[in-house]
């Protein structure tokens, strides 16, 4: 199933990385805090990515597994 992106906002939050992926909320906050992971802390709660950030890192993981 390929993704349009155009549909989410220019800045995701954990549901759209959810709706994306097809991944449970507890695993999207795991990633969210992962190093790899391009996360943007607005404040000490609030994390959110921006969407060509996302784009990219999937990119470069569907890269390493192939």
């Amino acid at each position: 199933m390929k993704t349009n992106y155009d549909q989410f906002p220019v800045v995701l939050q954990a549901s759209h990385i959810q709706e994306i992926l097809d991944v449970s909320k507890k695993y999207v906050y795991e990633l969210l805090h992962r190093s790899d992971f391009p996360t943007v802390h607005v404040t000490e709660k609030r994390m959110v990515v921006p969407k060509e950030a996302f784009i990219r890192w999937l990119d470069e993981q569907a890269t390493k597994g192939a």
